[in-house]
């Protein structure tokens, strides 16, 4: 990181976070959107449920101490790391990535009537490259070594919320970023035969002709990928048992955000 034209380098693994509160924004800025484009993730954090508050009363108003362990060091995260990167995933499934970034440029012909209505800008290619990672990280936790569409979907919003600029008529019709994704996840096709015809439709109204062949079948690893499974295989010994985790949107009362 640089500060006062000084470049000081972390040691890694690191990450950045940046918080924002909704209802007080005293002495504080909106980031651009090209540096917001640079954050993996737009998380909302909602009120505590009635048993998690519960347990905050509880633990911050009594004498308790906390007592911290190490969980894993900095060289396991880097090793994690490297494997997530390591899961295989299929040309359909990474073309449906892609499809759901691309649906949002506006300035693109073949994109959906509310984005032309509803959107000013859309998300650029770090989208469809933190769809991918994301989704990668996303299958790992919840027990497989290889990427599904649902993979994709579980974390298409927190990625593509903070990347799509709305305009004055969502603004004034109440259309978040969050419900022009939801609406892309119903449009958007997610069978491999219909998402390569839609593709074709989207080049051909952009004036490309059609690239590249036909994806692969199925939505597992490939042939030569198939090693990195459970019994004997690098991520198998390291991952299995895994917790699975839930993504699902927080709730809707929401009172800050966070960038990750």
């Amino acid at each position: 990181m640089t500060v006062g034209g000084k470049r000081h380098a972390l040691q890694h693994p690191f990450f950045v976070l940046a918080t924002q509160n909704p209802i007080e924004q005293e002495g504080t800025y909106p980031l651009p959107e090209a540096q917001l484009d640079r954050f993996m993730y737009m998380i909302k954090v909602g009120y505590p449920t009635e048993q998690e508050e519960l347990e905050i009363m509880k633990l911050t108003t009594t004498v308790f101490e906390h007592k911290l362990s190490t969980v894993l060091s900095g060289d396991e995260i880097l090793r994690l790391q490297d494997l997530v990167r390591r899961v295989p995933v299929a040309d359909h499934v990474i073309r449906y990535a892609m499809a759901l970034s691309r649906a949002t440029r506006v300035s693109e012909g073949g994109v959906p009537d509310f984005v032309k209505e509803w959107v000013h800008w859309g998300a650029g290619p770090r989208a469809s490259q933190y769809l991918i990672i994301g989704a990668k990280a996303h299958a790992v936790l919840q027990g497989r070594y290889y990427v599904t569409i649902q993979d994709i979907k579980a974390i298409a919003h927190p990625v593509l919320r903070h990347r799509i600029v709305t305009n004055f008529t969502a603004e004034a019709e109440g259309v978040t970023p969050d419900k022009i994704v939801d609406k892309l996840l119903e449009v958007i096709p997610a069978k491999e035969a219909s998402l390569e015809k839609d593709q074709a439709r989207g080049q051909a109204a952009r004036g490309h002709p059609r690239q590249g062949g036909r994806p692969r079948e199925g939505s597992g690893p490939a042939e030569g990928d198939r090693g990195l499974g459970r019994g004997g295989s690098a991520i198998g010994d390291l991952l299995w048992p895994m917790p699975r985790i839930n993504f699902s949107t927080p709730r809707s009362s929401t009172r800050s955000r966070a960038w990750t």
